[in-house]
């Protein structure tokens, strides 16, 4: 009965109305998503989630009931201000949703990224408190407040670190007991040996700290455990660059012996997505950490819907009640509820309504040699009404550069693809997911054998007549945005265009920016060194530039700052560079603002279709 109720939801879905195909509006892919990131309370009865009303995204709480009450009818919704943008939630009990908010302080001349927990009550008549933060003796608030531990055998109280050990500058948390319904807080930790990183058990007790030491230097990752009521002794100690150890996550629920670590990547290419469980006794790796219930519950309806990503994104306490979400690269992302006691499902709202019962592009896999013999893994999606030969094509390389494109679905992609672009996205050295030699190979490349990487990913393309070499331009935010204005720069006579969206322009500055990070000895390990960065600049190669450039940039970007585009577009307009530059006030780096985005869209469509076609 379980297979043919979920199979019949799906088929209901499947069976929207089609559209004639006809060219989608930018606004539609531009458009934040309408409902994201459900999370079931603990007993499955109520739902956080992010919606998306009259252009404004909002955290919602509603409650749930798919057989007395399908419908989603928001009980309390907490909305932006401008300065304060959501980052994730869960929920403390059935009462009570932790969000975690972000937005900037000035303290002294510098603007910090902070976030802060905001205690939100299912009951919209009792009002939502923050778990406030005390400054230390220097007046520093402690930039990223954490939540340790949500005491299921507690449910009016958590364990937080909000605050920094008084006499320390930064990088000492500390860990308070608070009361999420006064949000009163008890200091129950003081920091020692410098911890950053708090675990506890499944009882509250705080049995591992990992500590980062020399951070202005080469820094070392040291992992503290101790038995309750015990001192901590050291557990391990790596270089924080060192793919091969193992990072503690959690302990197993069932078993407090049992720490769960995260692997990070390997030889063979694997990702850093795999728990293994490590017995605290014999100090030894037993295997990879499964979560049975889960597991089957997910084969199941992979097995069902071979064609999609089957994941579940959200489980009750007692993982029978579930949210999966679809997702393929020819489909917006579709979620769907079931109940694996009573075989009830239903289907969510959808995130893209807009973009249901279009036909999409496939997103294919594949690879290409890099001119010292690498193997550079890409994706290449081509316009599905488009012969793959001479298209006039858009490089899109990612941001980090220590990330990843993944396969699935992309809307800005779509986007490209609809309007008649071929889309290259290379996963040069440097990317994550694909193996340690792979992502080490990047280290202190920027602008050298990455931009190399990317070069001859363009280069492949035409040699396999799939771009038309009169018309490829490149396209790219943050690190990705960099990228593009340095190819513009290196290799001018590639690109018709290119689109730098919140780019490091100036590399010599983004070097001295960083040196004044915490943790700055690891960026020395794996970015460019300054005495060479005016070399792999594009603000100081901007007389190499020829092509056209668009910047894009937010003025309230606390990554890369705007002042990094507005000096490029100062620069190339005393050279009488062909150049434009669209300020979005306001605006910070991450995608949340559906007038900034549709904004953005607009102009880039507008910049393509000038220089492309």
């Amino acid at each position: 009965m379980l297979f043919r109720t979920t199979c019949f939801t799906l088929l209901l879905v499947a069976s929207l109305c089609s559209f004639a195909e006809t060219k989608i509006p930018a606004e539609h892919f531009a458009a934040l998503k309408v409902f994201s990131n459900p999370e079931l309370s603990p007993d499955g009865s109520k739902i956080a989630a992010y919606l998306t009303i009259d252009g404004e995204v909002r955290l919602a709480l509603m409650d749930f009931n798919p057989v007395a009450n399908p419908s989603l009818k928001p009980t309390r919704s907490l909305s932006k201000s401008d300065d304060l943008f959501f980052s994730d939630y869960i929920w403390a009990n059935e009462d009570v949703l932790i969000t975690s908010v972000r937005t900037s302080v000035k303290w002294g001349q510098q603007f910090l990224n902070v976030s802060r927990l905001f205690l939100l009550h299912s009951d919209a008549n009792v009002k939502r408190k923050i778990i406030e933060t005390d400054p230390n003796q220097w007046g520093r608030p402690k930039q990223h407040s954490e939540i340790i531990h949500l005491l299921p055998d507690d449910n009016d109280h958590i364990l937080v670190s909000v605050d920094e050990a008084p006499e320390s500058l930064t990088l000492a948390p500390e860990v308070d007991k608070v009361n999420v319904y006064t949000g009163k807080k008890r200091r129950v930790q003081r920091n020692l040996r410098r911890i950053l990183d708090w675990i506890s058990d499944s009882k509250g007790n705080l049995r591992v700290g990992v500590a980062y030491l020399n951070v202005k230097k080469s820094t070392d990752e040291v992992v503290y455990y101790r038995e309750p009521g015990e001192n901590f002794e050291a557990l391990s100690r790596s270089g924080y660059s060192d793919n091969q150890k193992l990072r503690p996550v959690r302990f197993d629920k069932d078993d407090d012996n049992i720490l769960l670590m995260r692997t990070v990547t390997d030889e063979s290419g694997d990702s850093d997505s795999e728990l293994v469980r490590f017995d605290i006794n014999t100090r030894e790796v037993l295997g990879p950490y499964r979560n049975e219930a889960r597991a089957k519950l997910r084969e199941m309806i992979a097995d069902a819907m071979p064609e999609y990503n089957v994941e579940i994104v959200s489980a009750n306490r007692n993982d029978d009640k579930v949210i999966f979400e679809f997702s393929s690269d020819t489909q917006p992302s579709l979620y769907l509820y079931l109940d694996a006691k009573s075989g009830i499902s239903k289907n969510l709202p959808s995130p893209y309504p807009q973009l249901q019962g279009h036909t999409f592009s496939k997103m294919q896999e594949v690879s290409y040699e890099a001119r010292d013999g690498l193997t550079i893994p890409a994706f290449l999606t081509v316009p599905h009404d488009k012969e793959q030969k001479n298209l006039p094509t858009i490089i899109y390389p990612h941001g980090g550069p220590w990330s990843h494109d993944e396969w699935g679905f992309d809307a800005r992609v779509q986007f490209f693809a609809d309007r008649g672009y071929a889309v290259l996205q290379p996963q040069f050295r440097g990317s994550t997911g694909y193996g340690v030699a792979h992502e080490e190979a990047g280290y202190r490349q920027w602008g050298l054998a990455i931009q190399d990487d990317i070069t001859d990913g363009v280069k492949w393309l035409i040699d396999e007549g799939i771009a038309d070499p009169e018309k490829i331009c490149i396209v790219g935010a943050s690190f990705g945005g960099y990228a593009a204005a340095l190819g513009l720069a290196t290799t001018p006579e590639l690109y018709k265009c290119g689109v730098s969206i919140a780019g490091v322009l100036d590399f010599k500055k983004h070097i001295k920016d960083l040196s004044d990070y915490y943790f700055s000895g690891i960026n020395k390990e794996i970015t460019n060194s300054k005495k060479d960065s005016k070399l792999v600049s594009p603000y100081h190669l901007v007389d190499n530039i020829e092509a056209p450039l668009l910047l894009i940039h937010g003025t309230k970007d606390t990554v890369v700052p705007y002042s990094h585009s507005k000096k490029m577009a100062k620069a190339l307009k005393k050279r009488n560079k062909k150049y434009e530059y669209v300020e979005l006030k306001g605006a910070e780096h991450w995608t949340s603002s559906n007038t900034h985005e549709i904004t953005k869209l607009q102009a880039i469509e507008k910049f393509l279709a000038k220089h492309l076609n």
